[in-house]
């Protein structure tokens, strides 16, 4: 397990005209407030010196839709609001990626979020998601909770490996592709950002993994085969690590003095015998 405390500014967040009006005021995220069951309410612990001036700011907040005060006491107000459908929302991305919001309160024209996420892929994806709509962030720690969750890893996780199997099974890799990264999404009920995080550090932990750690020198090579037949050109010093790709149409080349319909392919090869 990894916790990490992430500054994050974006124009659509909750309450960001709030915060960049009243910067004095204080505001927390409750976290264990009950839900209205006929309203999707959030609950915001308000401190302020002039409540009123935070009413009038809310109505005019286009991320807030209603609110109504739920309780004072001496330290502040409490209040539900139910958001707009122009609202940005990274809490469900956190929970998408099996985190935890620990504590979120406003700080310096956004919100400042004490997260508790299994490793680093769990950041990684939340990060594609971030970065995917814009949001200024900055990543002020990330502390160690758990030496076994920290650990490095350079075996694809289990979530990685469903995306490739996914994207390979329905056409994604194939040219033209026959899926998008929507139609992935929706398979495995995942946000397009995640599915395209877990296809990149799977492709990378595998490239990683057989590739640079081996220490295996490697080279990209272009090969040719007749239409239908098995490559003519192949050194038996090397052999194939990625399957045939071929391009979407076979152009007749003179190669070697013969000219023949020929299908090109670009594959990766590595020595047989690494030194």
């Amino acid at each position: 397990m990894i916790s990490t405390t992430l500054h994050l500014e974006h124009e659509d967040l909750p309450l960001t005209r709030v915060i960049r009006s009243v910067p004095e005021a204080s505001i927390r995220v409750v976290p264990d407030a009950s839900t209205d069951p006929n309203h999707d309410t959030h609950h915001f612990r308000f401190s302020a010196p002039d409540s009123d001036e935070i009413e009038a700011v809310m109505t005019a907040d286009h991320t807030v839709s209603e609110f109504r005060m739920t309780s004072e006491t001496m330290t502040g107000r409490i209040y539900a609001i139910e958001y707009t459908s122009q609202v940005v929302l990274v809490s469900p991305t956190v929970v998408e990626v099996e985190g935890l919001v620990v504590t979120s309160r406003s700080h310096e024209g956004g919100w400042k979020l004490r997260l508790q996420l299994g490793g680093y892929d769990a950041l990684y994806e939340l990060r594609d998601y971030i970065e995917d709509h814009e949001f200024q962030y900055d990543i002020a720690e990330i502390r160690q909770t758990s030496e076994s969750e920290l650990r490095s890893d350079d075996d694809p996780t289990q979530a990685q490996l469903e995306a490739l199997v996914c994207a390979y099974r329905n056409g994604y890799f194939n040219d033209p592709r026959e899926a998008s990264l929507e139609d992935l999404a929706a398979i495995l009920d995942i946000s397009q950002a995640a599915v395209s995080g877990r296809l990149k550090r799977g492709c990378e932990r595998i490239v990683r993994k057989t590739l640079i750690e081996n220490d295996a020198s490697w080279t990209l090579s272009s090969c040719w085969r007749f239409s239908g037949e098995t490559p003519r050109k192949r050194n038996p010093e090397f052999h194939t690590i990625a399957g045939w790709a071929p391009t979407q149409t076979p152009r007749s080349t003179q190669k070697e003095g013969v000219t023949s319909p020929v299908t090109y392919h670009e594959f990766l090869v590595v020595p047989r015998n690494p030194q």
